[in-house]
């Protein structure tokens, strides 16, 4: 429910609060949560950048968005580089939209454990178009 949300929601700020720089390390948010109201059982808070905020303070969220904007300009410019190859291109758009889905799903749900994405994130450095092979 949405009053459970915001339970968890004030978990996670409140934690980040207390340990602002280095957080209440990984993993242990659901933990710190039973501090606050015994209804709260979850292991997230349902909010991935708030979630790295908590449990691993500023300086996490500081490498966790600099992963973001580094994952970011590769991808534009594997757009850039791509168009216009039929066999490259729809790989790019592909990851783009997947990964765009992926951020703003990280502001309503945690999903850092998720295996998939980060297995797929090397595919952007091979996709990458060999300027040496002619077509």
């Amino acid at each position: 429910s949405l009053n459970y949300r915001k339970m968890l929601l004030a978990v996670g700020w409140n934690e980040f609060l207390e340990h602002p720089f280095l957080g209440t390390g990984f993993g242990n948010i659901g933990f710190e949560a039973k501090k606050y109201s015994s209804l709260l059982y979850q292991s997230s808070i349902e909010n991935t950048y708030l979630e790295i905020l908590a449990e691993m303070g500023i300086v996490g969220l500081t490498f966790y968005l600099g992963f973001l904007c580094v994952f970011a300009k590769v991808l534009l410019s594997g757009l850039r580089e791509s168009r216009g190859e039929p066999l490259v291109e729809p790989y790019y758009l592909a990851l783009a939209c997947g990964y765009c889905g992926l951020a703003v799903n990280g502001l309503f749900d945690t999903n850092l454990v998720d295996n998939l994405p980060w297995v797929l994130l090397p595919l952007l450095l091979h996709l990458r178009p060999d300027e040496t092979v002619e077509t």
